[in-house]
């Protein structure tokens, strides 16, 4: 009995989910049985997260992530590690660089490099553009329909093989702007 075509679409998705799950498939009816009952369990598991590559979500790594989608202010490291140390006070900065690398590697967050400072991480991995204040540092997220990019055009006058587009758009936020007015304001004499 072929089991790729008994179940074809079981099949794909289990070895796009697991690749090593086709030594499994191909051993005995019995043990195909067994490998749909664990690819299955494995699925309801990481239910919500599609893109996990195979990561598993542990209790950090799944406290790391709410943080940062729940987040509007695309935390450093070092600030995400002084939120997560509030829920689980013995867990290590290396341990919070680790997983926000398998999180990125993942496609489940994104690294942000803005001008020369340290890198952030946004928790919303959907095409937007970010908008940066030039005197505080805030960022803020930017639908990617404000700045549309003709990527055909580009990469037909460049020859490259367009990957991805970031966009940083630059200006104060509104708190810097509301006190440099302030500022800017005379004095009102009584």
């Amino acid at each position: 009995m072929d089991k790729q075509n008994v179940f074809p679409s079981l099949f794909a998705l289990s070895v796009r989910v697991c690749p090593f799950f086709y030594v499994f498939l191909s051993a005995s009816v019995a043990t195909f049985d067994l490998a749909c009952l664990v690819l299955v369990t494995r699925i309801i598991m990481n239910s919500g997260q599609s893109k996990n590559c195979g990561v598993r979500m542990t209790r950090q790594r799944s406290l790391i992530l709410q943080i940062l989608r729940t987040s509007e202010s695309h935390p450093t490291a070092d600030a995400l590690y002084e939120s997560v140390r509030r829920h689980i006070p013995r867990i290590s900065l290396a341990t919070v660089y680790r997983n926000l690398d398998l999180l990125v590697a993942s496609g489940q967050a994104k690294r942000v490099r803005m001008d020369d400072g340290p890198a952030r991480f946004d928790g919303h991995v959907e095409p937007h553009h970010h908008v940066r204040c030039v005197q505080c540092g805030r960022i803020a997220d930017a639908p990617a329909e404000v700045c549309r990019v003709r990527t055909s055009e580009l990469q037909e006058s460049t020859g490259y093989d367009l990957l991805d587009c970031h966009v940083e758009i630059c200006g104060l936020c509104p708190d810097c702007k509301a006190a440099r007015e302030e500022k800017s304001r005379p004095e009102s004499r009584v």
